[in-house]
C-alpha cells in the first residue's frame, strides 16, 4: 500500500526532539513543509542547536513526565 500525506503548513509536536530519532523527525518535518514544530524536551537548552537553525519554525517546551 502506498499512502502519502501532505503536511505542508501543519503544526507538529515531537517528543525527544533534541537528539536521535526525535531530531531526525523534526528535520524531516521541516523538509516536508511543516510550519510550526513544538519540541518537547526535558531541558529546553538541549534544543538550542536546532532552534538556532530554524528559529521561525521551532518552539522548545519543557516536558518531563517525572515532574508533574
Amino acid at each position: 500500500m502506498n499512502v502519502t500525506y501532505d503536511i505542508t503548513g501543519k503544526t507538529a509536536l515531537v517528543t525527544g526532539a533534541n537528539r536521535g530519532i526525535g531530531k531526525a523527525i523534526v528535520e524531516a518535518f521541516i523538509h516536508a513543509g511543516v510550519s510550526k514544530i513544538y519540541l518537547a524536551v526535558r531541558d529546553v537548552a538541549s534544543a538550542d542547536a536546532l532552534l538556532a537553525q530554524y528559529p521561525e519554525q521551532l518552539v522548545a517546551i519543557a516536558v518531563d513526565l517525572a515532574k508533574p
